[in-house]
């Protein structure tokens, strides 16, 4: 199987089963969301905000370090596996000690304090989770299967335990239940392909593991100090209902967002070995994937701000209609977002940890000003537009720093996503004047988008001759548009 083919095969498992798995979570937050109401639903997004840090603390990048260097090396699997699952149990250890001492000092609601700790049980599946050595070596379509047997007992256990609030404490439960069976049927496949895991702390491995890790797990700890920091805030100076309802809007974002993160995921083992093999093949899927974020992204945003009404009323009723503004903007944070992968993603893979975090900090810093500055003032909606702010800082600066290895612009191909968007603006707005289905909205909206798009050959016979040659035999570094 030939590099472009790879790509293909790599992408669309991670595709294909990230969107099984992200569907059937997303059901989960829209039946959690209808049956909870707004303000325990606040409450629980208000505890895994917090947990979301602490996890981060407990594998301070390890994961994406560990996957870049099986990707380089495959002969060091065993040794980097061991240290670093060893690493992260005793770093699981010490994160649920500092959720225990959160628990204690944190002057909340008594159910909230138990949501806590039991979220914390999740660290100890997630330390045991092998998804990154199987994205070092590429084996993709083993990942996919994790998050769908993840996804299914997730899913299958909230559906049959979980009524309504009385039932609140069960669903951090059955998340780490969910968690743990993924786990172990990674383990399972990876001991019988490998020569075993034998836990141990070499001190010496463990210390070169943390130093070199170290850079990307705090860019990572700051890039969720941008999106989850503002659940944290709101909890403290709005009420539970508001962060109920943001984080129903938000949850559509972070849905909409994962579609380019398995791409790039998919790719950037790849692209680190493009880094060091061939620096013109590296430019040639960057420019590429560039014309396909702006592609994807354009309509997406601009059909996501005028349908965010009907959407938020499908997926969650009347309670949450007060998100509608709160979607409208954060729909922009999920464009922006797919922008910021082409440069920040290449970053990692051309070893510029120290730039990208750099960039990571002055995003979570103005993220952080801004929510504390915006909250108090307009709430929700002050809290969504410190986060577009962030990323809209973040690609200002990714883009201007990998310019310096690569020169990959992305504005070339803005214009003809944006020309072809506009019958369908016309169509959306006309739809909604006449109180058209939002079922029919959304697929007439895209046959519309795309008919024009291949009118103003936004769409071309190069680009079809770029998806046959890669389905079939050509290398990609033969095929493609610069």
């Amino acid at each position: 199987m030939n590099t472009a083919q790879r790509i293909i095969k790599n992408t669309l498992s991670l595709l294909c089963s990230g969107v099984i798995s992200q569907l059937f979570g997303f059901v989960v937050v829209i039946y959690l969301a209808r049956v909870l109401g707004p303000d325990s639903f606040g409450k629980i997004n208000f505890a895994m905000a917090f947990l979301v840090f602490v996890n981060l603390l407990a594998n301070l990048g390890m994961p994406l370090w560990g996957t870049k260097e099986i990707a380089a090396d495959q002969s060091k699997i065993a040794s980097i596996a061991a240290n670093i699952v060893s690493l992260r149990l005793v770093l699981s250890v010490a994160g649920f000690i500092v959720l225990i001492g959160i628990s204690l000092v944190l002057n909340k609601s008594s159910d909230i304090n138990p949501l806590l700790l039991l979220y914390g049980l999740g660290l100890f599946p997630m330390a045991l989770y092998l998804d990154w050595v199987f994205q070092g070596i590429e084996r993709m379509e083993i990942i996919g299967v994790g998050r769908i047997v993840t996804a299914l007992a997730n899913i299958g256990l909230i559906l049959l335990l979980v009524r309504g609030p009385q039932q609140l404490l069960w669903i951090p439960v059955i998340n780490a239940l969910a968690g743990l069976l993924g786990a172990i049927l990674l383990l399972i496949v990876f001991l019988r392909q490998r020569v075993g895991l034998a836990l141990r702390i070499n001190r010496q491995a463990c210390r070169m593991i943390i130093r070199q890790s170290l850079p990307l797990g705090i860019s990572m700890i700051l890039i969720q100090i941008i999106y989850y920091l503002d659940t944290i805030l709101l909890g403290f100076m709005r009420t539970k209902a508001e962060v109920g309802i943001y984080n129903a809007a938000y949850k559509i974002v972070l849905f909409a967002i994962m579609g380019g993160a398995f791409y790039f995921d998919a790719i950037f083992p790849v692209m680190a070995h493009y880094y060091k093999t061939s620096q013109s093949a590296i430019q040639r899927l960057l420019s590429y994937s560039a014309r396909l974020v702006a592609v994807l992204a354009i309509p997406m945003g601009i059909a996501g701000t005028l349908l965010a009404r009907p959407v938020l009323q499908l997926f969650y009723g009347s309670r949450y209609e007060e998100g509608t503004v709160v979607l409208q903007i954060l729909i922009w944070v999920a464009v922006l977002i797919y922008f910021n992968m082409i440069y920040a993603r290449a970053m990692w893979a051309c070893n510029q940890q120290k730039a990208y975090v750099k960039i990571v900090a002055g995003q979570a810093l103005l993220n952080v000003g801004l929510n504390v500055a915006c909250i108090p003032w307009l709430g929700i909606v002050g809290a969504a537009i410190a986060k577009v702010a962030a990323e809209l800082l973040g690609l200002l600066f990714y883009y201007r720093e990998f310019s310096k290895i690569k020169r990959v612009p992305f504005h070339p191909y803005l214009g003809k996503p944006l020309l072809a968007s506009l019958p369908m603006i016309l169509f959306l707005l006309a739809g909604q004047f006449i109180a058209m289905n939002i079922f029919v909205l959304v697929a007439g909206g895209m046959i519309i988008y795309c008919a024009s798009l291949y009118i103003c050959r936004g769409v071309t016979r190069e680009d079809m001759l770029f998806l046959r040659n890669t389905f079939c035999k050509n290398e990609l570094n033969s095929t493609g548009r610069k």
